[in-house]
């Protein structure tokens, strides 16, 4: 098949660095002062030996992702398994079950790390216990996702047909001819429909069970740090053991970076319908002013939408309040060792004040409420394909329902923000330093929120501790709500397919689609890089100040993008965008 230059070379290339960067870290673990690393030397070997391993795999055997429609598929792009046959099929799934392997030997570092700082004897002694172990955990972690890859997880004939006409377009080939792994959520027999949502869900778990037990050891170990530095535990190695799960934290966050998230945007996106690019993550080099979006809501020929123009009229409006709130009030996010911080950059509401700490939470608000607005999107949505009279005649009721839930999200968050997630004496003594250094000023004077995750009192801990947990909630309980409610509709609208008009079902298909994608945005924008700087001081990971310039533009971005993300799903908009471009007068 013709490749691009991504598949031709960037395995090559990395796979040479893999093998320039490993041998010198396996010298470097092996010779000076390294000794003071004990038997860890040799998990590290185990990890570096299997970095070597998987970049030999990635260049023998190269892997394509590709969507369409309602299906998601992976195959060997090239090389000596492509052509379709049992043997190769395993060598697919084995090449896929490799990559999964990584968090074995990463949940390995932390039961070590665990066991190291209780003095257990699997360290010493009876290592090769532990070594045991290790090797037994990741061939059961390759053996399941091997047994699910193919039992349940392998394109079948019907996949297959519903590919073939895309896949004829984007490869020049027959998709009968290639060994793949596949998931078909709609458009497709209840088996295969079936087998797609459970094997998905299973990837998932497996995936996300090892995520919360690296968080879960990581504070463990963090605990039993601040305990055995205080008894039986010198300064000096008390420090030393720190910087060990730092760099542990540190190679944790790569593979869910670049294996998890990407495959969950893969996994997830056909669930939706929407149709991922060839290249995910590549921008528009065109840009256009969101004022379209205002302009087209009230024209005569949108009478189309009903009442959801007011819906959507709000949620403009709001954009516009928040784009003017985020330049008033800019924040700025650090972190520090083990607490992460958040300011105004300048302005008038910089200096420590109770007025100015007021406006730093409603403007941290302003931030969730954007989730209750697109919940209340999801529940017109579903009330629409119902026929519901909220979304007629009583239109008003459900409106006054949509501002209630609003000031529910933007008052509870904003209690949260006051009366857990302000900056106390405590927390800005542990970062004066620091700030004084990063800012020049005093971090006595600064208007703050703030949460440290360790080192302070009990009390500052808590209440730290209790705010992201508190706020991790708000924000994943609306995620699950936006998936279940968007099944729910999807479900709904199968069934509606028979008794009303295509024109009719395509329409609702394509507003549910602008509204997910409109959706995953504040997701990706503002929730993913909140857990950085929420989970890295947990660790005691010091987040380089690329990282908060980024986060802090991102958080003013999505105004803009989200209208854009409905003109650009919507063909109704999108043709009379185009259409001005290419005829302003006449349009």
């Amino acid at each position: 098949m013709d490749k691009h230059w991504v598949f031709q070379y960037l395995p090559k290339l990395f796979c040479g660095f893999a093998y320039i960067v490993n041998p010198i870290f396996i010298y470097l673990i092996f010779s000076g002062k390294s000794a003071v690393l004990g038997n860890y030397r040799y998990l590290l070997l185990y990890f570096a030996c299997f970095n070597l391993f998987y970049s030999v795999a990635n260049v023998v055997v190269p892997l394509d992702i590709h969507s369409y429609r309602y299906c998601f598929f992976l195959m060997l792009s090239d090389g000596h398994f492509v052509e379709i046959s049992d043997y190769h099929s395993h060598i697919l799934i084995a090449r896929c079950s490799l990559i999964l392997s990584s968090y074995a030997v990463l949940m390995s570092h932390f039961i070590y790390r665990y066991l190291a700082i209780n003095n257990s004897s699997l360290t010493k002694k009876r290592f090769p216990l532990f070594m045991i172990g290790s090797f037994i955990m990741l061939a059961a972690v390759f053996a399941t996702w091997h047994f699910l890859c193919w039992t349940i997880g392998r394109a079948n004939t019907e996949i297959r047909e519903y590919i073939r006409q895309d896949f004829r377009e984007v490869y020049g080939k027959d998709s009968m001819n290639f060994n793949m792994l596949a998931a078909l959520y709609q458009e497709g027999s209840k088996e295969t429909v079936t087998q797609s949502w459970i094997v998905t869900f299973f990837w998932s778990l497996i995936c996300t069970a090892p995520i919360i037990g690296f968080m879960i050891l990581g504070r463990m170990i963090i605990v039993e740090l601040r305990k055995t530095t205080k008894t039986r535990m010198s300064q000096k190695m008390s420090q030393f053991q720190v910087d060990l799960l730092r760099a542990l934290a540190v190679r944790t966050i790569i593979p869910i970076c670049i294996s998890f998230l990407p495959a969950v945007l893969c996994w997830y996106t056909p669930m939706f319908g929407i149709q991922l690019g060839r290249f995910v993550g590549k921008q528009a080099s065109e840009t256009y002013d969101k004022k379209f979006q205002n302009i087209q809501l009230l024209r005569k020929k949108q009478a189309i939408f009903g009442n959801y123009r007011f819906l959507l009229l709000f949620f403009t409006t709001y954009n516009l309040t928040y784009s003017i709130a985020n330049v008033i009030v800019s924040f700025d996010i650090h972190s520090y060792r083990y607490c992460f911080f958040l300011i105004t950059r300048n302005g008038w509401f910089v200096q420590h004040s109770e007025f100015n700490f007021h406006i730093i939470c409603a403007c941290c608000s302003l931030v969730i409420a954007s989730y209750a607005i697109l919940l209340i999107h999801f529940i017109y949505r579903y009330l629409a394909i119902h026929n519901s009279d909220l979304t007629r005649h009583k239109f008003h009721f459900y409106m006054s329902f949509s501002i209630f839930i609003c000031a529910l999200y933007f008052g509870v968050w904003y209690a949260i923000c006051y009366f857990l997630g302000r900056a106390n004496r405590e927390i800005r003594e542990y970062i004066r330093e620091g700030f004084r250094e990063t800012y020049g000023k005093d971090s006595m004077d600064v208007s703050m929120l703030g949460s440290l995750f360790s080192e302070g009192s009990d009390e500052t801990v808590f209440k730290s501790w209790l705010a992201v947990v508190l706020w991790l909630t708000i924000i994943t309980v609306s995620t699950i709500m936006y998936v279940v409610l968007t099944i729910t509709i999807l479900m709904h609208l199968k069934k509606m397919t028979r008794n009303t008009s295509k024109k009719t079902s395509k329409f609702q298909v394509d507003l549910l689609r602008a509204l997910v994608v409109q959706t995953v945005i504040p997701i990706f924008i503002s929730f993913s890089p909140c857990l950085f700087f929420w989970v890295g001081p947990m660790f005691g990971i010091q987040l380089p100040r690329s990282l908060n310039y980024l986060e802090a533009a991102a958080l003013g971005v999505f105004p803009f993008v989200d209208p854009m993300a409905i003109i650009m799903s919507l063909p109704v908009f999108r043709k009379r965008i185009f259409s001005f471009f290419r005829n302003p007068t006449t349009t």
